[in-house]
């Protein structure tokens, strides 16, 4: 998990990752709970939030290959994303603001949306929701005015085929579920 330097700089209120960057993620340099739990529970009572990004290490075991990932690094990409949907888990058992994200680019950014699956695993539906709303708004520091329905908010709503609450790849695959995008109370879709 991490917060990008990017969105580090930008809102202050994001800390940086617990323990490196993209390439020395903290997924991949997980220990054993019981060599790190210590540790690990300090890191977590400082954070006020983090983004991780685990359908990047999904979408490169997929297709890395194909990008040019090389095929050392493709064969630790699912031992990463196992240690990140744990450190996913330890970090909302922690209480701390979890914020959608993806960091998926070009060719890869059809997955990104499949995020939404992956976080399912290990939180529950409705927080997965608020991670990508309210949450992330708060974190940002626009709480009232974006990740809300309210007067006064924005108006940027998705309406959706089905429950998400019931079904969370009614949000993970746009393609056959999304019915309509209001950007600022505009339909643009």
């Amino acid at each position: 998990m991490r917060v990008s330097g990017q969105v580090a700089r930008r809102f202050p209120t994001a800390r940086r990752s617990m323990s490196g960057t993209v390439s020395q993620s903290s997924a991949s340099r997980c220990q054993p709970a019981s060599r790190r739990a210590t540790s690990t529970r300090k890191t977590m009572s400082s954070l006020r939030g983090c983004v991780p990004t685990l359908i990047t290490y999904r979408a490169l075991a997929e297709v890395g290959l194909r990008y040019g990932l090389p095929p050392g690094s493709h064969r630790k990409v699912s031992e990463v994303l196992d240690h990140g949907l744990r450190a996913l888990e330890l970090a909302h058992r922690g209480g701390i603001d979890i914020v959608f994200g993806t960091d998926l680019l070009g060719g890869m950014h059809p997955h990104q949306a499949r995020e939404f699956d992956l976080r399912a695993e290990v939180q529950p539906t409705l927080d997965v929701i608020r991670s990508a709303t309210s949450v992330a708004a708060r974190l940002v520091g626009l709480p009232g005015r974006i990740g809300e329905i309210t007067a006064g908010a924005h108006a940027d709503i998705l309406m959706v085929e089905g429950d998400p609450l019931q079904d969370i790849t009614v949000l993970s695959r746009p393609d056959k579920h999304l019915k309509l995008v209001l950007k600022a109370g505009r339909v643009m879709r």
